[in-house]
């Protein structure tokens, strides 16, 4: 199975239909794949130089927007994921909390304030 696969399967699931999604991915394709509405914000893909700096963070809004399930692949990469997480190593235990995985992802459903 290849890694969008997983995802999708891990999705469909695991979530609502009318769930929106986030990804700390390289890009996030789960939204226009599944047919749903994607988060609000965010940026279009997550790569380190190019849209992302570790020496002038942004905020985590800006960088996944405000979705309803976030996705975070297991074998991340240094230029993109890894870097999310490395600029706010708090956004999957104050901002989520964790639902299943599956063998290349982390589900994460936004916690209730």
């Amino acid at each position: 199975m290849n890694v969008t696969d997983d995802g999708l399967d891990l999705l469909r699931r695991e979530t609502g239909d009318a769930e929106s999604i986030g990804s700390v991915s390289f890009t996030e394709r789960f939204s226009f794949a599944l047919g749903r509405t994607p988060a609000e914000g965010g940026r279009t893909w997550l790569h380190l130089g190019n849209n992302i700096s570790l020496s002038s963070p942004t905020t985590i809004e800006q960088l996944i927007g405000t979705p309803d399930v976030l996705m975070v692949q297991r074998y991340a990469s240094p230029d993109g994921s890894d870097a999310v997480l490395t600029m706010h190593p708090e956004l999957l235990t104050s901002e989520f909390e964790f639902v299943a995985s599956s063998e290349y992802w982390d589900l994460y459903r936004r916690a209730t304030p």
